[in-house]
This record gives C-alpha cells, sequence and structure tokens, in this order.
C-alpha cells in the first residue's frame, strides 16, 4: 500500500516527531511516491509531499524541510531510527531492564557461591595451619632445651681450660717483659745506627738523583737531535720515494725499509723518554719512601736494602735504555750512509739520482751523468750529459759540449 500525504498535515497531526538526518544506505522515494529505491543518501521526494514505507512497520517517513531541497529520513512516536530500521523504543526499554535483573540475579547467586567457597576454605586453612605451627614449636622446644644442656657442658669444660691457661700465661708474661727490657736496650742502639745510615742514605741518594737528571738531559738531547735528524731523513725519502716508486722497485724497497726503520726508532725514542720518565718517578717516590721507613725497626732496615736494590735495578735499566739508543743510532746513521752510496754510486740507481737531484731525465750509460734536455737549444729533443758527484752537487763539469741523442740516455722518468 502506497500512501502520500502532504509534509504539513504529517507534522501538524504529530505522525513526526523527530527528524534525524543519516548518511547510511537508505532507501529514497521517488517523484510520484513510487516504489523504495536502495541507494546511499537522503531521501528525494516530490516537493511537500512524504512517503509511508509500510514495508517497515509503517514507522519511517521521508520528509522534506521547507528550507532544504534533500529530504531526511524520520520515524514514528515512539520509534528511534538505527541505522535503517526504526525500532520500538518502549520495547527495547523493556527488554533491557529485563537482561539487567537477569544479570542482577545471577550475580547475586554467584556472589552468595562464591562467599560460602571462601568461607569454607578459610576455616579448613586456619586449622591446618594451627595444628602446623603447634607441631613445629614443640619439636623447636625439644631442640632448645637439649641444646642448652650441650652448651652449658662445654661452659664447665672451656672454663676449666681458661683457669689452666691463665697460669701459664701469667709466667709467659714475666718472661715477656723481661725481653722486653732487653730488646729496649737494643732498639735504642739501633736507632742511633740507623740515624747514621740515613744520613748516609739521603747523601747517596741526592747523588743518585744528580746524576739520573745529568743522564735525562743528556739523552733528551739525543732524542731530540735524532728526531730532528729523523724527521729530515723521512721528508727528504717520502719526496723521492713516490717520484721513483714505479720504474725502480729495488730502490723503493729501501726507501720503504727505511722509513719503516725511522718511524720504529722514533717509537722506541718516544717510548724510551717515556721510561725514563716513569723510571725517574718511580725512584723519587721510592726515596721518599725509604725517608719514612727509615725512621721503623729492623724490618724497615730490610725494607731500605730492598729499595736500594730497586734503585740500582733501574739506574741500570736507564744505562741499558741508553746503550740501546746509542746503538740504535748508529745502526740508522749507517743505514742512511749506505743507503746514499748506493743511490749516488749504483750504475743501476742513476736514474734515481738524477730524478732526485736535477728533476729531468735518466742517467748517461755506464757514467755517472744526468741526461739533461738542451732546453735552450731550438730542437728540445736533444740531450747533454752533466756530471753530478756523490753528494748531488754539479760540479760545473760537461760531458763535453757534444749533443746526444735519447738513446745514449739510460732508463728516466720525467717528474
Amino acid at each position: 500500500m502506497k500512501i502520500c500525504t502532504n509534509i504539513l498535515y504529517l507534522i501538524n497531526s504529530g505522525i513526526v516527531s523527530q527528524v534525524i538526518l543519516t548518511t547510511t544506505p537508505i532507501y529514497t522515494c521517488d517523484e510520484i511516491c513510487g516504489q523504495l529505491i536502495p541507494v546511499y543518501g537522503l531521501c528525494k521526494i516530490d516537493l511537500n509531499y512524504g512517503y509511508l514505507n509500510n514495508n517497515i512497520n509503517n514507522t519511517k517517513y521521508c520528509v522534506k524541510p521547507f528550507i532544504f531541497n534533500d529530504y531526511e529520513c524520520v520515524c514514528s512516536p515512539g520509534y528511534l531510527l538505527n541505522g535503517t530500521i526504526c525500532i520500538n523504543i518502549l520495547s527495547t526499554l523493556t527488554n533491557i531492564n529485563q537482561y539487567i535483573l537477569d544479570n542482577i540475579s545471577m550475580l547475586d547467586h554467584n556472589l552468595n557461591n562464591n562467599i560460602s567457597n571462601i568461607s569454607n576454605k578459610l576455616e579448613a586453612t586456619k586449622d591446618y595451619l594451627y595444628n602446623y605451627f603447634t607441631s613445629e614449636i614443640n619439636n623447636f622446644r625439644q631442640v632448645v632445651n637439649t641444646s642448652l644442656d650441650d652448651i652449658y657442658n662445654q661452659h664447665n669444660q672451656f672454663k676449666l681450660i681458661v683457669t689452666s691457661n691463665i697460669s701459664s700465661l701469667q709466667i709467659q708474661t714475666k718472661n715477656l717483659q723481661s725481653n722486653i727490657t732487653a730488646h729496649k736496650v737494643i732498639s735504642d742502639q739501633l736507632r742511633v745506627d740507623l740515624q747514621s745510615v740515613n744520613s748516609t742514605l739521603n747523601s747517596q741518594i741526592q747523588s743518585v738523583i744528580t746524576s739520573l737528571q745529568t743522564v735525562n738531559n743528556s739523552l733528551q738531547s739525543q732524542i731530540n737531535s735524532n728526531l730532528a735528524s729523523l724527521s729530515s731523513i723521512t721528508s727528504q725519502f717520502t719526496s723521492f720515494r713516490s717520484d721513483a716508486i714505479s720504474n725502480h722497485s729495488l730502490q723503493n724497497t729501501q726507501i720503504q725499509n727505511l722509513v719503516t726503520t725511522t718511524n720504529t726508532q722514533k717509537t722506541v725514542s718516544d717510548q724510551l723518554r717515556a721510561d725514563l720518565t716513569s723510571s725517574t718517578n718511580s725512584l723519587q717516590t721510592q726515596i721518599n719512601s725509604l725517608n719514612s721507613n727509615l725512621q721503623g725497626t729492623n724490618n724497615q732496615v730490610s725494607t731500605i736494602s730492598s729499595s736500594l736494590s730497586s734503585a740500582q735495578n733501574n739506574i741500570n735499566s736507564l744505562q741499558t735504555q741508553i746503550n740501546s739508543i746509542n746503538s740504535v743510532n748508529t745502526v740508522q746513521n749507517s743505514d742512511i750512509a749506505t743507503l746514499k752510496t748506493q743511490i749516488a754510486d749504483s750504475g743501476g740507481s742513476g736514474a734515481l739520482m738524477c730524478s732526485l737531484v736535477f728533476s729531468q731525465y735518466g742517467y748517461c750509460l755506464n757514467v755517472k751523468k744526468c741526461c739533461v734536455l738542451a732546453k735552450d737549444e731550438i730542437n728540445t729533443s736533444i740531450y747533454k750529459c752533466k756530471y753530478y758527484d756523490s753528494g748531488y752537487n754539479y760540479n760545473g763539469m760537461d760531458f763535453g759540449d757534444s749533443e746526444i741523442s735519447i738513446a745514449d740516455c739510460g732508463p728516466f722518468t720525467q717528474i
């Protein structure tokens, strides 16, 4: 059944009591109050008309507010729009109230049962704990009584032993007093002797400190000199190593070894300096300890002797380190002199020498002369032989004035 009713009649007659806007899937009304069409959106009907949906208990309407073009879904009095369905409010509230009452009754029953169960369990627990602790208390009382008897017997035995020991201790005390008197005389004499030894040791210690300071200053000067030499040598050989590395593997290997040795010696020198500082501080600490311990007894004399032995060992260790530095410096100077000789005199290293000294090309075959590009000539492919001594100094002599071709030059590397 299809009913089209004027919207004013619906409102004035009380059929429409509320207007609820929704965007859930709902039904819309066609322009002639025809069939229902399920779509998403609001109700769309002809102007000022409503549509009664007979398929949902005659409770839902399509209405159009006077100031809007869209239409909204409403329910009759006593009904509430829930999604796309109008539900009876009174019936729903009755069902909810009955559900709440049923749940309250069930909870009350369960609570009574739980209270009864808990009460029974507490009563059983009380009986168990009473019996358990009563048994434990009786057992403990029996153990305590037995222990008291044992303690009393042991106390009597201990009293007898103490009485016997007191008599023995009185005799030993008298003997100890006699020994203390004799030891006091010896201690007084020992104190005088120690003061004399202290004076002698202070003089010797000051002499040792002066010697160590002299050695330290000398060693510091040597280390600084060595570091300056090592820095200069490292700079020189690092430069020509990068220039000649591709065509002169033998000289490159020697330079690498020398650089490694130089770095090693620098590390050794740094370590020796640190060791010397540590040894000096340690010796000073020992000297301070000696000054304090010399006021003691015979055990302090033994400590002084041990400290002096340790100080002597430190002095010997410092001398060994100084000898090691001197030995390392001798080996290093020998290596540098050897490498210079090899670079200057070896026929196979002439190209490296010329590259390092003149920054030009290789060497003249079989002679220690550098092939130098005759830049003042028009023909830049002409070379001349320049003579150099082992110190890399050009001595002013040319290998004649004749020009030579590059074929007369040995291996060369342009810098």
